[in-house]
């Protein structure tokens, strides 16, 4: 993720607010008492899981049904933060996870296990889900972000037409392109290997496990067909050439920060004859429109000068102590801090399960975890810290919560590594805090 040392269409634009408030517009709201509910339904010997939010008073037969980016969950922050923002304006938000091959998940799909899951998969859980929302709603609106775009689309593809009237509009979220030229090398520069072959193996055993390299798993046992599913020509996982035909009305929101876009913009006269669909650019929105709701306010990071006072007060307030080690004169610790930290400061849902503060590599005086007064040096090699910057997540008393982040190369994919490490951490937090009441 960077250096060693100092690491690393027919359109219209508009800004963050107009993203929900355009949503909204598709029907009439009532303002009041938010409730959340988890939801759990079950189809083929699967647990699914969802979140389901909405007004006590509910004066709207209608209901937003989200679904997350790769291999994420009902979760992640910026599902969490559409379905807050619905609730403010008294609208009801159904986020599912995709079960991915995995019974009753919950978080982020890691690598560790057999890889079960399939992209095209998506679009059976994704009908099953509608039905579940049929049986509560007259009107949903099926909103995917990144791969759970293409997968919305891959549900239209399939069910679309049972789904009418039910499904009133589909949302898309800066959903993904595909190219199978651009997939080609991007695997062979990740990985070294030809995908060509790795798609001929798969193809030969499609039934059996394959031994490969998977999005962002290096060496995991994978059935054939799923491995497939992710990168040969079907499922179809360009967007642009789905939205091309769609009968069904399609809202499109694209980032003008996000280089994950460049994909849709290439494509733009596929989608430009369509009538249906509407493309809305959110000026300064980048893949995961963070930092679109925020005050303007100055934030600033806070330096280290005492651990022990900092862990204490972590530990009080039930945070993990987010330690950032960064040093001078960095332009990848600059990066992370203008795309990542700064906008994060500014979110007071992530904030208050984080308890941030810095360490540079030249601070003197720095109070440990122990009450000894050190220089940054020491407590670098103490954390075995190889470079900056680095992100440390620790409890009270400087142990780790959760895997360092070291280095920074690109926000689109640092917030993954960054949203799972705090969702860790967090859990952990609470789990401690919960053993220390018990007793």
């Amino acid at each position: 993720m960077g250096g060693k040392e100092c690491r690393s269409i027919v359109s219209s634009r508009g800004n963050g607010v107009f993203l929900v408030r355009l949503l909204l517009l598709l029907s009439m709201l009532y303002m009041g008492q938010v409730l959340a509910t988890p939801v759990q339904i079950e189809y083929e010997g699967l647990r699914l899981n969802g979140n389901l939010v909405e007004p006590a008073a509910r004066t709207l037969d209608s209901v937003f049904v989200i679904v997350h980016g790769t291999w994420g969950h009902a979760g992640m922050e910026i599902v969490d933060d559409l379905q807050a923002r619905l609730a403010d304006e008294g609208q009801a938000s159904l986020a599912i996870t995709l079960s991915l091959g995995v019974d009753d998940r919950r978080g982020f799909l890691g690598c560790e296990l057999p890889i079960k899951a399939n992209h095209g998969a998506a679009a059976d859980e994704i009908n099953q889900w509608v039905k579940y929302a049929q049986s509560r709603w007259e009107q949903i609106v099926l909103v995917g972000h990144s791969r759970g775009g293409n997968q919305v689309m891959l549900y239209e593809q399939a069910y679309g037409h049972v789904s009418k009237p039910a499904v009133a509009r589909l949302v898309l979220i800066a959903p993904m392109t595909w190219n199978a030229d651009e997939a080609a090398k991007a695997y062979e520069g990740k990985y070294g290997v030809v995908l060509r072959e790795r798609l001929e193996t798969a193809q030969a055993q499609a039934d059996e496990p394959v031994h490969a390299d998977l999005l962002n798993c290096p060496g995991v046992d994978v059935l054939g067909k799923n491995f497939l599913s992710y990168y040969s020509a079907e499922p179809n996982r360009n967007t642009a050439t789905l939205l091309e035909t769609v009968a069904r009305p399609v809202l499109v929101f694209e980032g003008t920060e996000d280089s994950l876009a460049r994909g849709f913009v290439v494509q733009e006269a596929l989608v430009a004859g369509n009538p249906r669909v509407t493309v809305q650019w959110i000026e300064g929105a980048d893949h995961f429109f963070r930092d679109l709701y925020m005050d303007d306010s100055p934030h600033v990071i806070v330096a280290a000068k005492n651990l022990v006072r900092e862990g204490a007060q972590a530990t009080e307030q039930r945070q993990i102590l987010l330690l950032y080690v960064s040093r001078p004169q960095c332009p990848y610790c600059a990066a992370l801090e203008k795309e990542v930290l700064m906008p994060m400061l500014k979110n007071s849902s992530k904030m208050a399960k984080i308890h941030l503060r810095e360490l540079s590599w030249d601070a003197a005086g720095v109070v440990d975890f122990q009450g000894r007064e050190r220089n940054a040096s020491a407590l670098i090699e103490q954390f075995a810290i190889t470079g900056a910057p680095t992100l440390l997540f620790l409890d009270g008393s400087g142990r780790e919560l959760a895997p360092s982040i070291v280095g920074y190369y690109s926000r689109d994919f640092y917030w993954v590594y960054f949203e799972r490490a705090v969702a860790q951490a967090y859990a952990r937090v609470a789990d401690q805090a919960q053993k220390k009441a018990a007793r």
